[in-house]
């Protein structure tokens, strides 16, 4: 579970990446380059006492499609010696409409492949559906009414964020992460930190709009007493740039902050 919560972890930065707010005439998407630093914040049981790594993520705006593109190191371990190093990376492309979406994520752990899950999902207008997986396994897996793929979750969510409303979002979210849906819930709460000094940003696109803090919290979909499979706060502008992501993940928290951006071109279509 620890690992496919890092795996979620990466699903949703890379969705809040890509998003637009309520006011997208004034905070259009921005389609970007994005590199990250994560480190420790808490270990909680004991089982990590040490934690670095890396993240990149690559959100390019076509002309039918979103494509998100993303690498991810992460080492860890503790004051014993043992630990891990986790390496991800993921691929995936999502419709405009958000009907569409196709993904690959390559998981390998000291060096050795752990997990690939690959397939490819649809929806109707209503959010019921299917994913079709090939990998792990040949598997097709029913999605429920009101399904969102992960930009355009984020996309309908801080639309709500940057409303007139903003209450507790529900949904149900799927990235192919696993080989199910989740339940996920967006909660608009706390304030945002300042984006550190020394993050590189040349082309002035963290100046644009006041972030917000988003509290995205995810549950195990067919257990509705569940406790929560782990807990995701974001800083966010309302231009869809993060720049800081705090995961807990029940055995540890940790934080992605951002070291630098750059915007990329959206194409003529």
């Amino acid at each position: 579970m620890h690992r496919k919560s890092l795996i979620a972890a990466l699903s949703l930065l890379s969705a809040f990446s890509a998003q637009q707010s309520a006011q997208a005439q004034e905070y259009p998407v921005l389609p970007h380059s994005a590199r990250y630093s994560i480190t420790l914040v808490e270990a909680k049981v004991g089982e990590v006492t040490m934690l670095d790594g890396d993240l990149s993520i690559d959100l390019i705006k076509g002309c039918t499609n979103w494509t998100l593109q993303s690498h991810f190191n992460l080492a860890a371990g503790n004051q014993g010696g043992a630990g891990f190093v986790l390496v991800m990376n993921q691929a995936a492309t999502e419709s405009l409409d958000g009907r569409r979406f196709e993904f690959k994520t390559n998981v390998v752990v000291n060096d050795a492949p752990e997990e690939t899950y690959q397939g490819i999902a649809t929806l109707k207008e209503d959010g019921r559906g299917e994913a079709e997986f090939t990998l792990p396994e040949q598997k097709n897996v029913r999605l429920p009414e009101g399904t969102l793929f992960p930009i355009n979750a984020m996309r309908t969510n801080l639309n709500a964020a940057w409303g007139a409303q903003q209450g507790l979002m529900n949904y149900i979210y799927f990235d192919g992460s696993e080989l199910s849906a989740w339940r996920a819930t967006d909660l608009v709460a706390g304030t945002p930190e300042p984006l550190d000094a020394q993050a590189q940003d040349p082309d002035g696109i963290t100046k644009i709009g006041q972030p917000k803090r988003i509290v995205t919290t995810l549950f195990d979909l067919t257990n509705t007493d569940a406790e929560p499979i782990s807990t995701y706060i974001s800083d966010i502008l309302p231009n869809g740039i993060v720049t800081r992501l705090t995961m807990d993940l029940g055995f540890l928290v940790a934080e992605a902050r951002l070291v630098e951006v750059l915007a990329i071109p959206e194409p003529e279509c």
